[in-house]
């Protein structure tokens, strides 16, 4: 045989397994390209409601799909510019004080603001978006009752923290006995003793069979 012929033999037996390769790498890009969209799509459509399940998950995941091993070098600028405002952000968001003052509190929130839409601007040039940072910003459906009763849930899990770790009473501007708040002390104690795992539930089973007397404890 000729070099010519060995040359073609070669590329019939080598072709089916370059196309095969070819299309597992297109198969990998395009499920990568659809979890970033995933991540972007996700914290545009939850960017009124960052405290949603969704919107952390996002978060949490831009340091793995956007991690960038990429051989172009505008794509791999692209990728680089998200990792770093995510970390700004994320900075941001881990820099908040146990009790800050209506300033501080103002300072940093208008903080994350300005990070998180800087956040969206440079992810939507990534997958392909032609989005200004005003639009980001400003283009945003929230009925007022989503925040109302995201407030009113916020301050009942404060207050229910408080109560059960014994910072505040439970009976709250009302005319109580001392006999009243010894109860209500020994309420929060039992509970926190609960929660901890220190006191043991008791259950009492009822027996269904018509008779309401016989209970078994």
């Amino acid at each position: 045989m000729t070099p010519s012929d060995w040359i073609t033999v070669l590329a019939v037996l080598i072709a089916p397994l370059l196309a095969v390769q070819a299309q597992k790498w297109i198969e990998r890009y395009r499920i990568k390209q659809e979890r970033r969209l995933w991540i972007f799509r996700t914290l545009m459509s939850t960017r009124a409601s960052r405290l949603s399940h969704e919107h952390v998950l996002a978060l949490n995941m831009i340091d793995t799909e956007f991690f960038s091993s990429r051989l172009w070098p505008a794509k791999r600028k692209k990728d680089k510019a998200i990792v770093i405002a995510w970390k700004a952000y994320l900075d941001n968001l881990n820099s908040s004080s146990q009790d800050p003052s209506e300033a501080e509190l103002v300072a940093w929130t208008n903080r994350n603001e300005e990070l998180f839409i800087e956040l969206l601007y440079v992810m939507s040039k990534a997958v392909g978006y032609d989005f200004d940072k005003t639009h980001l910003k400003r283009s945003i459906y929230s009925p007022r009752g989503h925040g109302d009763e995201e407030a009113v849930r916020q301050k009942i899990q404060q207050g229910m923290a408080k109560v059960l770790h014994g910072e505040q009473a439970l009976l709250v501007g009302m005319d109580v006995s001392e006999e009243m708040i010894e109860k209500q002390n020994a309420f929060q104690t039992s509970m926190q003793e609960y929660l901890e795992g220190k006191r043991p539930v008791k259950v009492i089973v009822i027996k269904d069979d018509g008779d309401p007397s016989l209970r078994s404890r």
